[in-house]
């Protein structure tokens, strides 16, 4: 609830596209291969531009993401 509309609409598409391509179950399940298989897997996507794919500055900001949100799930 602190946090700025903006960023909560950012953290809720990480998880988003994390459940949606990486399918992590529960948090102990999720390992490094399996947020490796989500990078590469969401590298490929499409990106804003035609022929163009999801950027990595992208991607790094959504791991920043699903990195605070791990750190407090495994509080």
């Amino acid at each position: 609830p602190g946090l700025a509309a903006r960023t909560r609409e950012e953290v809720a598409n990480a998880m988003c596209h994390f459940e949606r391509l990486g399918k992590p179950g529960k948090v102990e399940a999720i390992t490094t291969a399996k947020i490796d298989s989500y990078v590469s897997a969401r590298r490929r996507e499409p990106g804003k531009n035609r022929g163009s794919t999801v950027s990595p500055a992208t991607v790094n900001k959504e791991l920043r993401h699903l990195r605070a949100i791990l750190a407090v799930a495994t509080e």
